[in-house]
């Protein structure tokens, strides 16, 4: 038994001589200094992802622009011709075989939606036509012309509903990506706080594992000493030894998790190409954070957490779809008012005679009735017709209006089902963090004397290793006891910490824990202090 052992700590003390550090040799020359509200501020900054959510809210606000703009603006309409003609005549009264006409003409239209889903229109023309036909009254003619019409729908898409839609519909789904980038806000901050903290526990894990290795290389001399001066066995050496060994490698498998948890790190902070090493500052404290929960804790997470406002939104716009598929199933009755106003002018010409065959016709100026009388003309109405209408469609029922109707009632079932199962959820992870922080929370206290505890045996023990009343071995164990609790302590803590920021994000307290704006956020602009 004891050859066995001494063959296994020679292997051991072999493998310690290896180049086994070359294989991490590849760390980074510098470091940077990170605390976590700054490593959440770059990730804010910087986070591919998260620039897409915002890229998709923005977008989404811009929709809601088109769609204000495609309802309530008005539109206006301005359009200018020229026509040339030159066809037979039909009239003896014309006096030529062909009759030629010049025609230029100018058009301005206004059309404008109402709030009640009515359109208002205004037409305002003019035409100016020079002919060769000899009993021409006015050559050249002004005609001037104007329409005011006004069409109002009082059962299918009358009122605000149908008038609003599509603008409720974006702005619903701007409110929803809002709470999505929200939602995305809080979970990559959760993620950069379990990076972080991940990556400060490999640090104090190398800290503890180096210390580890320290007392062992001090065991390691002291039983040296002693077998120089014939007051121990040489075995002691080789069993001190493998555990140098041993901690040696523990210390390598400590330097790797750092370089794998900062990769981690840095990849949600966008920084992997960036040539330095991280060196977090802050350290995990078990605060007095309040463990006294009661159903406010739960009404507050039902009322600020995105995922419920977002499905409570997503509810609201579902019940809108159904109002509105209803609403278009209605017959369509349309009330219809217009009043057309017009007047006539130019150069005006009289006539001895209408037969232009007749060798003594002759015409004769009158009058000119310029462009501004043509107008006073229209709006004084001095040539108009009025005209007021009802019109009713009344639909026949059909297959695909009755499955619209039943599509948008089965898409509120649904957003009602979600909101409940996000309410249940919402439910379960309360629950769940709140006993995860009292679990750690208690864990931490027995970890901290378990500690102390361990650091007590360990001093009791190299007092009496040093007078001859204790083993080696049992040294060995005790500081490997010691080496643990310290570690566990170390991930209670991290636990407890990381239970703390769960807390926050499943409360949505995350931005108000750390100061930050959400508005600030959307648009980059981010308070670093």
């Amino acid at each position: 038994m004891r050859r066995n052992l001494m063959k296994k700590a020679l292997i051991v003390v072999i493998l310690l001589g290896m180049p086994w550090g070359a294989v991490f040799s590849a760390e980074p020359t510098e470091g940077k200094e990170l605390t976590l509200k700054d490593a959440i501020v770059y990730a804010l900054e910087n986070n591919l992802g998260l620039e897409i959510q915002r890229s998709r809210t923005r977008t989404a606000r811009l929709d809601l622009r088109i769609n204000r703009a495609q309802q309530y603006l008005p539109t206006l309409t301005v359009n200018s011709e020229y026509t040339k003609s030159k066809l037979p005549s039909r009239s003896f009264f014309d006096g030529v075989p062909f009759v030629e006409s010049d025609t230029l003409s100018a058009s301005v239209t206004i059309r404008q939606r109402t709030p009640l889903g009515g359109f208002f229109s205004f037409f305002f023309n003019n035409d100016k036509t020079e002919s060769n036909r000899k009993t021409a009254i006015y050559d050249p003619t002004l005609f001037t012309s104007s329409y005011i019409a006004y069409s109002q729908p009082l059962l299918r898409n009358f009122g605000t509903l149908a008038a609003n839609y599509q603008i409720r519909v974006a702005r619903n789904n701007l409110e929803i990506s809002k709470y999505q980038l929200e939602e995305a806000i809080v979970d990559l901050i959760y993620e950069v706080e379990s990076a972080y903290w991940e990556l400060v526990y490999a640090h104090k894990n190398l800290e503890a594992a180096q210390l580890a290795l320290k007392r062992a290389k001090d065991l390691l001399n002291q039983n040296e000493i002693k077998v120089k001066v014939g007051t121990a066995a040489p075995i002691d050496i080789l069993s001190s030894k493998a555990t140098v060994a041993r901690n040696e490698s523990t210390v390598i498998q400590a330097k790797q998790a750092i370089q794998i948890r900062e990769e981690a790190l840095k990849r949600i902070l966008n920084m992997s190409k960036e040539p330095f090493s991280i060196i977090p500052t802050d350290d995990p404290e078990v605060k007095g954070t309040p463990l006294d929960f009661d159903d406010f804790t739960i009404n507050e997470a039902l009322g600020n957490r995105a995922d419920m406002k977002q499905a409570r939104t997503n509810l609201e716009r579902s019940n809108l779809g159904v109002k509105f598929q209803k609403n278009q199933a209605l017959p369509n009755l349309q009330l219809n008012a217009w009043l057309y106003s017009y007047g006539v002018g130019g150069t005006e010409w009289e006539f001895n005679t209408w037969n232009t065959a007749d060798p003594n016709f002759q015409r004769f100026f009158r009058a000119k009735i310029t462009f501004m009388d043509t107008v006073r003309d229209v709006f004084k109405l001095k040539n108009s017709v009025y005209n007021v209408n009802l019109s009713l469609q009344i639909p026949i029922p059909t297959t695909a209006e009755r499955a619209r109707i039943a599509q948008a009632k089965i898409q509120r079932e649904q957003a009602l089902n979600e909101l409940k199962d996000v309410e249940n959820t919402v439910h379960s992870e309360v629950n769940d963090v709140i006993r995860q922080l009292k679990n750690n929370k208690k864990l931490v206290e027995a970890d901290r004397i378990a500690v102390e505890l361990e650091a007590e045996n360990l001093k009791a023990e190299e007092k009496k290793l040093s007078v001859g009343l204790s083993t080696n071995f049992q040294v060995l164990q005790y500081q490997e006891q010691y080496a643990n609790a310290q570690t566990q302590l170390l991930r209670s803590t991290i636990n407890f910490v990381m239970a703390s920021a769960r807390l926050n994000q499943v409360l949505n307290r995350t931005l108000k824990f750390y100061g930050l704006n959400f508005k600030n956020i959307l648009e980059n602009k981010i308070d670093k202090k």
